[in-house]
């Protein structure tokens, strides 16, 4: 296919490939999420003029080469020498960064391990470090909201295995007959469960997150089922902790199906 009867989505996908960056590589030169690369290059939108021209500096070409196909006859060699060393910056920096986490990886998991093994009850308050651990050894990046969220159901966990608090207590009418402390925090929950799905779907329309990996897709299963087990082990499963359960199961298929109907369109 010639370059002029390309589309500017293919044309951006195949500079990007003979330039040998991955998607995500390249939405970290131009600071942008890795599905907003997507959506330009399948023509579901369209850069605006700040990033093309990021884009044309990056892949060596003019914006007209990048926008029309047209070639030109002169080639833009100050284009080119900037490629080189804002790669390398990038490089340098994605590489440092992701060092810093491997090591943090580590460390928080040998913390959690070592609480474990002086008393395996401390597994209900260090699962969170054990997790975060985990998720910084085999993600790419351990951002805010994922953090956010993890740190939302080990506050949930944590109330039901040491208090008596339950998100479920806010639908029951005994629960009114006085304002407890425990009604309190329940509503709490509520609040900031809200807050962090109106914050996510926020985040993801704006394209500044993208979907889970497959690797922590596949951490947050294998959690959802060991604390299940946990649960049932050490204090049998009650009703309310089946709801929560179902609810996370729920939401886990869910970021499968559209993980894998977003890979599929990709290919």
């Amino acid at each position: 296919m010639e370059e002029k009867e390309m589309t500017l989505g293919q044309r951006i996908m195949a500079y990007r490939t003979k330039a040998h960056l991955s998607q995500d590589s390249l939405a970290e030169l131009l600071e942008v999420s890795r599905q907003s690369v997507s959506k330009w290059e399948t023509d579901a939108s369209v850069p605006e003029l700040g990033k093309l021209v990021r884009l044309c500096q990056v892949f060596g070409v003019s914006l007209d080469e990048l926008v029309t196909g047209e070639t030109t006859t002169a080639a833009p060699e100050s284009q080119m020498t900037n490629i080189d060393p804002l790669q390398d910056m990038v490089t340098m920096a994605e590489t440092l960064r992701s060092h810093r986490q491997k090591i943090a990886g580590i460390v928080l998991l040998a913390v959690g391990g070592i609480a474990c093994l002086l008393r395996f009850g401390l597994i209900l308050l260090v699962w969170p470090l054990l997790v975060l651990g985990l998720l910084c050894l085999v993600t790419k990046r351990v951002t805010g909201l994922g953090m956010a969220w993890l740190l939302w159901l080990a506050v949930v966990t944590m109330c039901y295995g040491f208090t008596s608090v339950n998100l479920l207590m806010v639908f029951h009418r005994y629960a009114y007959e006085a304002l407890t402390v425990q009604l309190m925090i329940a509503w709490f929950l509520w609040l900031a469960l809200i807050a962090l799905v109106w914050i996510t779907l926020r985040q993801f329309r704006s394209g500044k997150e993208t979907l889970p990996g497959w690797p922590m897709i596949a951490v947050m299963f294998a959690v959802w089922f060991a604390v299940m087990l946990l649960y049932w082990y050490m204090f049998g499963l009650p009703v309310h902790l089946n709801v929560l359960s179902y609810l996370i199961g729920t939401v886990l298929v869910f970021l499968t199906v559209v993980r894998l109907k977003t890979d599929r369109k990709q290919r």
